[in-house]
Formats: structure tokens, sequence, C-alpha cells
């Protein structure tokens, strides 16, 4: 990928976007290699927002649609299939107002 040259922080931001992320081979948003991050923040996608953080667990762990705000990973749809069993993530709700943590089970 080509150097860019920024000149003010709104060039960052979109140097971040087009950065692949760690844990996939591309850039590209078909999840096609699980994603393993040390820290990944999540809200749900849409504009679905959650009340209760049990229910934005419930719903996680259901396979909808959430949608990242981890530092280069900002702005990409995810759910629970595109992660490695034992990956800890932060589940933004109320207005993205709260956070809950949870692990997803490694199954037997």
């Amino acid at each position: 990928m080509p150097k860019l040259k920024l000149k003010n922080a709104s060039q960052t931001l979109v140097r971040a976007a087009i950065t692949p992320a760690r844990g996939l081979s591309d850039g590209n948003t078909n999840m096609s290699e699980k994603i393993s991050q040390d820290y990944c923040v999540i809200s749900g996608a849409y504009g679905k927002d959650y009340k209760k953080g049990q229910d934005a667990i419930d719903a996680f762990m259901a396979g909808k649609d959430f949608e990242m705000h981890t530092p280069g990973m900002g702005g990409t749809f995810c759910s629970v299939r595109d992660f490695e069993k034992g990956t800890t993530v932060s589940i933004r709700y109320k207005s993205l107002r709260s956070v809950i943590n949870h692990t997803i089970p490694v199954s037997k």
C-alpha cells in the first residue's frame, strides 16, 4: 500500500479507514477470516439500541449484526461468527452510554 502524506487529522481518519485491520488478510469487510483482536468494542448495527446489557449479549450470541468501534476497524459490521472462540468483546448499549464485557464461550 502506498504511503499517504497526511496534512491534518481528518486525513489520519481516512488512512485508518483504508488500512487493513490486524487479524484480516485484506481491508475487505467480507470477514473470510476470524477476528482476533486484543480489544474490540461493538454496538448494535443499523441504529439498533439495547436497553439492557443482557439483551445486547443475547442478540450478539444469537448472531445479530453489530458494528465495530475499535480503531482501525470502525464502521465494520460483524457478528459472533466473525470472532474466535474465547475472544472478549465490549458491547455498548443504552445509547452507547454503558458497556458490558462478554467472552465468547469455547465450545466443548
